[in-house]
């Protein structure tokens, strides 16, 4: 039985497609393991300074309304923080005041929560 040159082509580029496939799944991309590595070594970093390695379980999302004066505050804090070189998310900044009003007296936060202006309903 007698090959001819283009029956040779054709299992020749199926063999390297093969190839290609299997190389992929052994070897994940370069932008994988970066991150991967750049993960591990944050984890390390962390370990040797003595500050925790395990996060703590996030809870429910919450949706909050915030007034346009609000959502500018929470964006002139980030900017400070990123200004002294720390980048937070929104997320993180109100989170961020939940711990500071832990040491809010309860007096004070009274006085503050009757303070807080009525929003109205955002229009669609």
């Amino acid at each position: 039985m007698s090959v001819t040159r283009n029956q040779l082509k054709d299992a020749l580029r199926a063999s390297i497609e093969t190839e290609d496939d299997a190389l992929k799944q052994r070897k994940p991309p370069t932008l994988t393991r970066r991150k991967a590595a750049i993960k591990s070594g944050i984890k390390a970093a962390r370990k040797a300074a003595g500050i925790d390695v395990e996060p703590v379980a996030s809870g429910k999302p919450l949706e909050v309304p915030l007034s346009k004066a609000e959502l500018a505050l929470i964006k002139q804090v980030r900017d400070q923080l990123k200004s002294s070189g720390v980048t937070a998310s929104k997320s993180d900044v109100l989170r961020l005041g939940l711990m500071l009003l832990q040491e809010a007296p309860a007096d004070v936060l009274a006085d503050a929560c009757a303070a807080l202006p009525k929003l109205r309903p955002a229009k669609d």
